[in-house]
């Protein structure tokens, strides 16, 4: 038996230097992976871009108490919500899901609640 989803989840990256191309084929569904190498690929800002994208993902599959065994490829961050004001709205597992994510310091803070 599945425990029951939590109500929040949160995640907690440093901004770091990293392989983020690899990693991305981790997470990324290949719309969401090309999407994201489209906008960020040139970018200087394509590492934090990633962690704040695995950040949010991070968090929404927190709220099922499985965390990445749910899996990071169902939950599609599509590039416009990582440019954005820090907040917004995503679906994954057939659900909705509200987001929110800010830098400090040299760490990304995401904060996921599924919608009732």
């Amino acid at each position: 038996m599945d425990p029951a989803p939590a109500e929040i989840g949160v995640d907690l990256e440093f901004v770091r230097v990293l392989d983020w191309p690899a990693m991305l084929d981790m997470v990324s569904a290949e719309k969401e992976r090309e999407a994201f190498k489209q906008v960020y690929a040139a970018r200087d800002d394509s590492a934090e871009a990633f962690l704040k994208l695995w950040t949010i993902k991070e968090a929404v599959l927190k709220t099922t108490q499985r965390g990445f065994r749910a899996g990071p490829k169902a939950v599609e961050t599509p590039p416009s919500i990582l440019d954005g004001s820090g907040q917004g709205q995503l679906s994954a597992f057939g659900e909705r899901y509200d987001f929110w994510t800010t830098r400090s310091g040299d760490a990304l803070i995401s904060l996921a609640r599924k919608r009732n």
